[in-house]
């Protein structure tokens, strides 16, 4: 029987020579484009794709984004996206934060997701997650992410990020909110946290 979907995830590639195999079939596919990212550090800027002229996939956090935001939102609006969910992430002493919580809240289309990334595990402390557990009041934020491990990079100590994703599964329960999981060449490690200290979650 013919597939109802294919789903990529891997090297930018991989998954275009995915759709080639499928688009003769007329099987649906979906592709994951995080690996775009030309620095793997998170909010780089460099994640657009043009199709056929348009950018579908683009972040819309961060400075970087500035010039053209309003214009990549209204396309996207235009094009059929109801709803995106923007991650924010990165330094959570920097603002990165707060200014994701307000592109929600000037934009209704969009919704926000934060929280410290293992990139950035080693910045996480006391006042950090203080003002996540501020921000996350906001009825924009609708998730507690992207958290989890990194060992491809280790930007952060492992240790550290281990103890880090550990608090950050316990403090999204307060809310009743979901997280949004990263994990990199540390799925193992991933599944065993997840099945010892948020094993409750529903």
């Amino acid at each position: 029987p013919k597939p109802a979907l294919a789903v990529a995830i891997g090297p930018p590639i991989m998954m275009k020579f995915c759709c080639e195999t499928t688009k003769p079939f007329k099987v649906p596919t979906v592709v994951s484009l995080n690996t775009i990212m030309v620095d793997g550090t998170g909010m780089c800027g460099g994640c657009r794709v043009s199709v056929g002229g348009r950018t579908k996939f683009v972040c819309v956090d961060g400075p970087e984004f500035d010039a053209d935001r309003n214009e990549v939102i209204a396309r996207a609006k235009s094009a059929g996206v109801s709803t995106v969910l923007n991650v924010g992430t990165g330094d959570p002493h920097s603002g990165a934060f707060e200014r994701a919580v307000e592109l929600g809240k000037t934009h209704e289309s969009i919704y926000t997701a934060i929280g410290t990334h293992p990139h950035d595990a080693r910045l996480y402390d006391d006042e950090a997650e203080a003002r996540i557990r501020k921000l996350v009041q906001s009825e924009h934020v609708i998730a507690w992410g992207e958290i989890g491990l990194d060992f491809h990079y280790d930007n952060s100590p492992r240790d550290v990020q281990i103890s880090v994703f550990k608090l950050q599964l316990h403090a999204p329960r307060e809310r009743n909110l979901p997280v949004v999981l990263h994990t990199r060449e540390a799925e193992a490690e991933t599944i065993e946290i997840l099945k010892s200290d948020y094993n409750t979650a529903e």
